[in-house]
């Protein structure tokens, strides 16, 4: 029993941390869905160069490799070990193009980024952000059930003390017509 709950809190342990991409941003929880790169390794990387005066921002890494050449990226994608040289965690997807020498088109070198938030649109409560926003999350709470279960129920009600389930009529003073 204590090995199940030991494989359960690492397995949860693992998949509570954001992995980020260097080149795109997305986030995951699967270190098997990124490649690492060396920073010392700049070939792969000159693909997501950018001129700072297009940028209005300050796009440094504090990774001096990387802002000697350039790079936009995206620096929660960096892993910094306690010795040696940085490296950068990069999507599948993002490694594939970067291996043949083309920027990927969802790289934030590619005009996808979006700066800095502006000083009028800080400390926003989220129902203001929830009206400025361009996109929204919605969802859906879907609740499945074994039908026949519910069938064979019906048709059987329970007969014995051992069945937790309770039927009472409703104490609701109130009538909803």
């Amino acid at each position: 029993m204590k090995t199940l709950y030991a494989d359960f809190y690492n397995e949860m342990t693992d998949l509570a941390k954001n992995l980020v991409c260097a080149s795109c941003g997305c986030i995951d929880h699967h270190i098997d869905k990124f490649e690492t790169l060396s920073v010392d390794d700049a070939s792969d990387l000159q693909c997501l160069h950018v001129e700072p005066s297009l940028v209005p921002f300050d796009f440094s890494s504090g990774v001096s490799q990387l802002d000697n050449l350039q790079l936009m990226i995206d620096p929660l994608g960096i892993i910094h070990p306690s010795t040696g040289l940085p490296s950068l965690l990069v999507c599948r997807s993002c490694q594939r193009n970067l291996e043949r020498g083309v920027r990927p088109p969802e790289s934030l070198s590619n005009y996808r980024w979006i700066g800095a938030v502006p000083p009028e649109l800080q400390g926003l409560t989220w129902i203001e952000e929830l009206l400025l926003a361009r996109a929204h999350l919605t969802g859906r709470i879907v609740r499945l059930q074994n039908l026949l279960f519910q069938s064979e129920r019906a048709c059987h009600p329970p007969s014995s003390s051992t069945d937790k389930t309770s039927r009472h009529p409703s104490s609701s003073p109130f009538v909803i017509t």
